[in-house]
């Protein structure tokens, strides 16, 4: 082996930082999570269904009248409104459907409006308004011992203002 030169040591040592710090290239404008605050209180209100004699909705049917006889076919003209006191409130039918008995518990129904959507392809919307809610639908006879059809409707009664799905009258849209 061979040298030409002096063998030195020599003690060489890096250091960092170990803390640094860093800022974004621009400024945010923070965002504030909305709050909902939803009023509860308790009102008093009526639903009523009426069974009108013509399309314009003028004279209904008294309780002496019934049962009325229609033709199959026939547009029967109903309405559902809300009777109070209370101001900014509508009412959005759900469901609708017929039954041989005056019972709407009765599990033999033929429903025709359900969650807001037609299922009967004859059913249609005359008039909507807060308190009222007009429709027409072609009479119908169930097939077995039929002594009368009966119709019920279910709804709910909203802040008329409100968007949610249940408050306004359709079908909702496909989840997302």
């Amino acid at each position: 082996t061979i040298t030409r030169g002096s063998i030195e040591n020599v003690h060489i040592e890096c250091k960092r930082q170990r803390r640094a710090e860093a800022s974004l290239a621009g400024a945010f404008k923070p965002v504030y999570a909305v709050v909902n605050v939803t009023e509860s209180r308790m009102g008093d209100f009526q639903l009523s269904l009426l069974q009108y004699k013509t399309s314009g909705f003028v004279e209904s049917y008294k309780s002496a009248d019934y049962p009325v006889t229609v033709n199959i076919n026939e547009n029967l003209h109903i309405e559902a409104s809300l009777a109070t006191k209370e101001k900014g409130l509508s009412v959005i039918p759900q469901n609708c459907y017929a039954t041989k008995t005056e019972s709407p518990d009765d599990v033999f129904k033929y429903t025709f409006l359900e969650n807001r959507c037609k299922s009967d392809q004859t059913f249609r919307v005359i008039n909507q308004t807060p308190n009222k809610f007009q429709f027409s639908l072609q009479a119908f006879d169930f097939l077995k011992e039929n002594k009368g059809i009966y119709i019920h409707c279910s709804a709910i009664v909203c802040d008329e203002r409100s968007q949610s799905d249940e408050c306004v009258f359709g079908c909702s849209p496909p989840n997302r």
